[in-house]
C-alpha cells in the first residue's frame, strides 16, 4: 500500500474508517490504480494517493463491471474531467448505470 500514498498515520486512519481495507491484496490494489492513472480516467498520479485515503472503499469497487462502466457513462454525457469529478464525488463510481 506505501505505492499508492498509504503508509503511517494516514494507512491507520483508511484502516480505521474501511477496515475491510486489511482485505484487499496488493495485486486487485494495482489494477485499481492502472486503471485510475490511464488513459480512460486518466487521474495524475499524485492524485491517487489522496484520493484513496479519502475514499478507500474504491479498493473494493469492481474495475471491469463498475468502474468502467460508470467512467464510460460519464463521459457519454460530456464530462471531460473525470479527475475533477473523481477528486470531489469519488462516490459517483457507486451509481448503478446498467
Amino acid at each position: 500500500m506505501t505505492g499508492y500514498g498509504l503508509q503511517g498515520e494516514p494507512l491507520v486512519l483508511s484502516l480505521i474508517r474501511w477496515p475491510a481495507l486489511l482485505l484487499q491484496d496488493e495485486e486487485s490494489v494495482g489494477t485499481l490504480a492502472q486503471v485510475l492513472t490511464g488513459p480512460k480516467v486518466g487521474l495524475s498520479p499524485e492524485v491517487l494517493g489522496p484520493l484513496l485515503r479519502q475514499a478507500p472503499w474504491l479498493l473494493a469497487v469492481d474495475v471491469e463491471s463498475q468502474l468502467l462502466a460508470v467512467t464510460e457513462f460519464l463521459r457519454a454525457r460530456g464530462v471531460s474531467d473525470l479527475g475533477t469529478v473523481l477528486r470531489a464525488f469519488p462516490q459517483v463510481l457507486m451509481i448503478d448505470v446498467h
